[in-house]
């Protein structure tokens, strides 16, 4: 779920870069604007966090549920102490 989730924030990232609305794109996936612009942080998640993610060895208490409740930072190394410790 948290890698599927991952995949959709870079796939929408794509699709607003290529000048699709975030309520075009809301209403083909069925899901609310506030949902994608909720969820678009995922998309820059750093390079380091992809792959621990991808391995498995994220934080045991990151899910894609606590994702949606949490803010990312946006610089990489402040991501480390969420996602990481």
């Amino acid at each position: 779920m948290l890698i599927r989730r991952i995949i959709q924030a870079m796939d929408w990232l794509e699709s607003i870069k290529a000048g699709r609305s975030i309520g075009d794109i809301a209403n083909d996936q069925n899901v609310s604007p506030s949902y994608i612009t909720h969820n678009l942080d995922l998309a820059f998640l750093s390079p380091r966090i992809l792959e621990a993610i991808s391995e498995g060895r994220q934080a045991p208490h990151i899910s894609a549920y606590q994702l949606s409740k949490i803010s990312i930072p946006v610089k990489w190394d402040e991501q480390d102490a969420i996602f990481l410790s």
